[in-house]
């Protein structure tokens, strides 16, 4: 149980979940030029879990005051950052819901 909640604040940053608040996202007009064109909160969330477009769109969500500053300041540290294990992305959920890799996953997100 931990280790999925662990997973998940870890994931916020790492997968830019933040980005979609869910008081905002209605202001949300699709397509998002900035984001690449997606055309759905899906559609933006597979272009910002490509790392090269991580800066995109944390500035996007935080003009648009979707993450606060200190979330966005968190996030550009970590985005640059490969995760536990070496993972990127949406495989940090993967890696760090197995249990063996539950105090590295922890340790990671202390730091």
């Amino acid at each position: 149980m931990k280790a999925k909640i662990v997973a998940g604040i870890f994931l916020t940053f790492i997968l830019g979940a933040g980005v979609y608040a869910l008081a905002q996202e209605e202001t949300i007009v699709f397509p998002v030029a900035e984001l690449g064109n997606c055309e759905s909160k899906e559609g933006c969330k597979a272009y910002c879990n490509i790392t090269e477009n991580a800066e995109k769109c944390i500035a996007f969500a935080e003009v648009h005051k979707l993450i606060s500053a200190e979330d966005a300041k968190t996030a550009r540290k970590i985005g640059v950052t490969a995760g536990p294990g070496g993972c990127r992305g949406e495989e940090c959920r993967t890696y760090c819901e197995a249990e063996n890799h539950f105090e590295e996953c922890i340790a990671f997100a202390e730091k």
